[in-house]
């Protein structure tokens, strides 16, 4: 009679579970570091290795909104509004990477560090600087 019971507890234990314990919540990321408004500071590499720097005549910022628009004003001028997502996210040390699909098909990847901002690829590398309001 107790092997029984035994058996009927075991089986009602192994019935009672379910898989949907096992399905885990989806990761939220954190990407409250990017919001923000962003003073280009320099574009550094391409074939020579050069970099560029704002002047009075050639100078732009970007904008990421929590919304996901992205918007880059250059010289005073709009030049592009368009929505953005984060489709990697990654944590070396102390920055933080993301790499963020824009609506026209391109894509950049970003570190970000504190107030500084890295964008772009390759050989060639855009710099940041946040603005604190």
């Amino acid at each position: 009679m107790k092997k029984l019971i035994f058996i009927f507890i075991l089986t009602l234990g192994i019935i009672s579970c379910n898989s949907d314990d096992e399905v885990q919540d989806e990761v939220q990321i954190d990407i409250s570091d990017l919001i923000g408004k962003w003073n280009w500071i320099s574009t550094c590499g391409g074939i020579t290795g050069a970099c560029g720097y704002p002047s009075e005549d050639n100078y732009h910022s970007i904008e990421f909104r929590d919304d996901s628009t992205y918007i880059k004003i250059s010289n005073g001028t709009l030049i592009e509004e368009s929505s953005y997502s984060i489709t990697e996210t990654s944590v070396v040390d102390s920055y933080k990477f993301y790499k963020i699909d824009f609506e026209d098909g391109n894509s950049t990847a970003c570190w970000v560090q504190d107030d500084n901002l890295s964008m772009g690829g390759g050989e060639l590398w855009s710099y940041y600087e946040k603005i604190i309001e």
